[in-house]
């Protein structure tokens, strides 16, 4: 997962980073609502992306999977953000910015896999 050379190891090196340097409350927003949130949205554009490949469909099934089985994890995340914004807003202060920095980086991670496959 930490492959530097690849753009999923960057991101997933850089926002492990985010997460150890976050307090909890800023940790809750960033993975609720700059990663879980977006999931199905993402995985719908790599799913139909996928669909046009020869590729058998069960060696992607992961997408739709998750994309059609909504187990509440963003709903969970987010309600646990908002008990902290309720206990202690100011500790939850940096969390806008926080998940305009993720949502910022996953796009720039997105533009460099598209470019790999651009290359190919």
């Amino acid at each position: 997962f930490n492959r530097t050379d690849h753009p999923g190891g960057r991101f997933t090196s850089w926002i492990i980073k985010k997460y150890e340097d976050a307090n909890a409350c800023e940790a809750l927003s960033m993975i609720g609502f700059a990663i879980e949130e977006t999931v199905s949205i993402l995985y719908s554009y790599l799913w139909n992306g996928l669909k046009t490949t020869d590729m058998d469909p069960e060696d992607y099934v992961f997408f739709p999977l998750h994309i059609l089985v909504d187990d509440g994890h963003a709903d969970l995340l987010k309600n646990g953000f908002k008990a902290y914004w309720r206990e202690n807003p100011e500790q939850c202060k940096a969390a806008p910015r926080l998940v305009l920095e993720v949502l910022d980086r996953r796009s720039v991670m997105m533009d460099e896999l598209r470019g790999l496959v651009d290359a190919e």
